[in-house]
């Protein structure tokens, strides 16, 4: 998708924002659902764009009870530390390709957990289960680039 999305002459900053919205809202919505235990991957998710702004989640920050304090503080360390490293690297990109913006999720478990697909898995929250990060990209993919296409200058 990223190869369409750079084809797409004029695209806006604003653009790709509302592009990583859709994804966030739709892996919260449309099935298979981020996987919530204590909600901590869900609050993790972050959005970086290759100027200084920065769009988050719902929840930026770490706040479940059912952490450890020392557990707590390493989701906390480690969302700062990614929002840091791919802020810079949105920041080069954008600086050779144009606007850009990366999305993910900083708990440290969040690939692990978007990749357990042994169907033993009992999933606590109805309708989540593994890709759904993969699978809302996908789904969405039309969607993406409609939105991509409506926020573009056109140069003149």
């Amino acid at each position: 998708m990223n190869k369409a999305i750079e084809k797409i002459p004029g695209r806006s900053l604003q653009g790709l924002i509302q592009a990583s919205r859709l994804i966030r809202n739709d892996m919260d919505q449309t099935p298979p659902l981020i996987p919530v235990r204590y909600g901590n991957l869900r609050r993790s998710y972050f959005s970086v764009t290759s100027t200084p702004a920065t769009i988050r989640g719902r929840n930026p920050h770490f706040s479940s009870v059912k952490y450890k304090p020392d557990e707590k503080r390493t989701l906390e360390e480690g969302h700062a530390q990614m929002l840091k490293a791919k802020s810079a690297q949105a920041f080069r990109s954008g600086e050779r390709s144009g606007p850009t913006v990366i999305m993910g999720f900083s708990a440290y478990y969040g690939l692990y957990v978007h990749e357990m697909v042994d169907p033993k898995v009992n999933w606590t929250r109805p309708n989540s289960g593994p890709k759904f990060f993969q699978a809302s990209i996908r789904r969405n993919k039309k969607e993406v680039l409609r939105i991509i296409r409506d926020y573009a200058r056109i140069p003149k």
